[in-house]
């Protein structure tokens, strides 16, 4: 070896001059075997994390080639990596990153090198075998669908099967975060893992997108904003997630254009965290709140900002300042939710909860990346974000659900206190035309008696004179049939007026609707002639509002004369029947009945207005020469 050296550096080396590249590339394997090759592949391997095994060189100039790099790495510029996961964090520029290290074979078993995080512009494989041989891959984002050798989230190469080597990566992140998850794999159980990959984040990102469509669809069918608000958020979300994780959206969606891959990921990040923050002001009842309305605002420009600043920046990394603005947003929504629950709306522990399973799955599993739970590689922390993010869903769902039950029973509640006013309203008002009703009542009665009673007194001593002049019997009969019928007018009209001189309504107040009319038949009944009136009452009146006792005492008096005036009847009842919400009024005689073409007259066309401004109904049954019978159905809830 020593020999070697001296011809190399010798001045004497002039014939050796043709074999000077094989002697280099003895020199190296030489130095190499002498070193003791860093990475050691046997046919019991697996899966090695080689972090701890490489050697790191940046090179903020990013124009040096791979000639330049070795020619460095010769004179010890790389410096060796002390994680398991190398992770330099967020980078201030987008320099470009040089991994180094050896790898010694003995297994004649395929091996794959997997570099496991995406978002990476370029990244180039450089295997540097025996006798000068390099094997050299292109991958990365930025070169489209060739940017991948196999269907994998990151980027994976098949390992030379040469048993000594050394492996060049030159990598060029565009998110700013410089996190290099190294490993080799055995090729069956590196595609054995691929596969479980694709299938968690297959059902992740399908029960992502069911849940999206699921409250679109009730978006559209009830129209509720909850509903809307929270698809938004889903569909950014569903965006970001595309953008990571599987690169299911440099990979297939947008690979297509630079400029998007590159800044996809944050476009989504921040839309879904302004329509996060969107849906949590409206859910929580934020906008009834001035101070915790402004907050928001101003946490969504700040966003906004960082947005633009990752745009038109190269100088800070854009995952630095998703991290920034999610933290920013993440203190928002805390305080909001934390703002409803203090408030007394329960509901605003779902929300809470939500936001905090989300931070908690990024926190894991970003402690997951940067080596802090050394050794372990379970499930829930290779997935925490995707945990946290479903029972944020789940969480979320349901608090959504509940605001809008809570929403629709205020709504109702509102409602019924409207038609509650509406109904008083309207109670006011019939009373009030009730009162004047009986006013009007009360004055033709006084009219009635004062007025058309002495002009009947008039008569009847008119014909009384008459008789007592009049000789011939058959006149004399006639003339006293006539004072008869006129002392039956008189004695009927002072009924009528006494009995609606009455305070009708003040009768009712005191009484109630079954006394006042009891105390009406058994007047009729003393007073009058045929018919006689039966009367019954079925129920209670008390739930009865005064205004309907009023019109119900208004029309059973009306049926009362019209029986009186037409029907030649012996017998007649009123029922009343109260159950049910319904009030039902039938009055009955055994009269001669009402002839079919008959012209209804005013009478009979007020008692049909009135079931009309009482919301119910007016039936006669009759026929000419049988009995006659009307009902009246009235809803009593319509009354209060």
């Amino acid at each position: 070896m020593m020999g070697t050296l001296y011809l190399l550096f010798s001045g004497n080396f002039g014939q050796y001059r043709r074999a000077y590249p094989a002697i280099l590339s003895i020199l190296f394997l030489c130095l190499s075997a002498q070193a003791g090759a860093q990475v050691v592949l046997t046919d019991s391997s697996e899966h090695i994390y080689i972090g701890e095994q490489a050697a790191f060189f940046q090179d903020s100039s990013r124009v040096r080639s791979f000639e330049d790099i070795r020619m460095l790495d010769r004179r010890g510029a790389f410096v060796k990596s002390r994680q398991r996961v190398p992770n330099f964090g967020f980078t201030t520029s987008k320099p470009v990153y040089w991994i180094r290290f050896d790898i010694e074979r003995k297994s004649d078993k395929d091996f794959i090198l997997d570099l496991a995080f995406g978002n990476m512009a370029f990244v180039d494989f450089y295997f540097f075998g025996p006798q000068g041989l390099v094997e050299r891959y292109k991958l990365g984002d930025f070169r489209g669908k060739a940017g991948r050798a196999v269907g994998h989230h990151g980027y994976a190469v098949k390992l030379p099967p040469w048993a000594r080597q050394t492996v060049y990566l030159c990598i060029q992140p565009y998110s700013g975060q410089a996190l290099f998850p190294l490993a080799v794999w055995e090729s069956q159980l590196f595609f054995n893992a691929n596969q479980e990959l694709a299938l968690v984040w297959g059902l992740y990102l399908g029960v992502l997108l069911a849940v999206l469509i699921y409250h679109l669809v009730i978006y559209w069918r009830t129209g509720e904003a909850g509903f809307g608000r929270l698809s938004l958020y889903l569909l950014f979300y569903l965006g970001f997630e595309c953008s990571r994780g599987l690169g299911l959206g440099p990979r297939y969606l947008w690979y297509y254009s630079i400029p998007v891959i590159n800044y996809a990921a944050y476009f989504f990040s921040t839309a879904s965290l302004l329509a996060f923050l969107e849906f949590y002001t409206y859910v929580t009842s934020t906008k009834h709140s001035r101070p915790l309305l402004l907050t928001v605002r101003a946490t969504q420009v700040v966003c906004v900002g960082l947005g633009l600043v990752a745009y038109f920046s190269g100088s800070i990394g854009q995952n630095q300042l998703m991290h920034y603005a999610a933290i920013l947003g993440g203190i928002c929504v805390m305080i909001i939710s934390a703002s409803a629950i203090r408030r007394g709306d329960r509901v605003g522990w779902y929300y809470l909860l939500a936001a905090a399973s989300i931070y908690l799955g990024t926190a894991v599993q970003s402690a997951q990346r940067a080596g802090v739970f050394e050794g372990a590689d379970g499930l829930l922390l290779r997935y925490a974000i995707n945990i946290g993010s479903l029972i944020e869903i789940v969480l979320l769902s349901l608090g959504v659900a509940e605001t809008v039950r809570q929403e629709k029973r205020k709504r109702r509640e509102a409602e019924a206190q409207t038609e509650l006013e509406v109904r008083a309203r309207t109670k006011i008002v019939k009373e009030a035309e009730a009162e004047a009703k009986q006013q009007e009542v009360k004055r033709m009665a006084i009219e009635l008696h004062n007025t058309v009673g002495n002009l009947l007194l008039l008569l009847r001593d008119g014909i009384a004179k008459v008789a007592r002049s009049v000789t011939d019997n058959q006149q004399s009969q006639q003339v006293k049939d006539i004072s008869e019928l006129s002392k039956q007018i008189y004695e009927r009209i002072r009924t009528l007026s006494h009995a609606y001189t009455l305070n009708t309504y003040n009768i009712l107040q005191a009484r109630g609707l079954d006394v006042a009319l009891r105390e009406l038949v058994t007047n009729q009944n003393r007073f009058g002639k045929a018919p006689h009136f039966l009367y019954r009452m079925q129920g209670s009146d008390l739930v009865l509002s005064e205004t309907l006792q009023f019109e119900l005492y208004n029309t059973c008096t009306e049926l009362i004369n019209n029986i009186l005036k037409h029907s030649q009847a012996t017998t007649a009842s009123i029922m009343i029947q109260i159950k049910n919400h319904e009030l039902i009024l039938v009055v009955t005689d055994n009269g001669v009945g009402m002839p079919a073409d008959i012209v209804e007259g005013y009478g009979m066309k007020q008692l049909r207005q009135r079931a009309q401004e009482l919301n119910g109904t007016l039936h006669i049954h009759s026929r000419a020469g049988e009995r006659c019978e009307i009902s009246m159905i009235l809803p009593i809830w319509m009354t209060f």
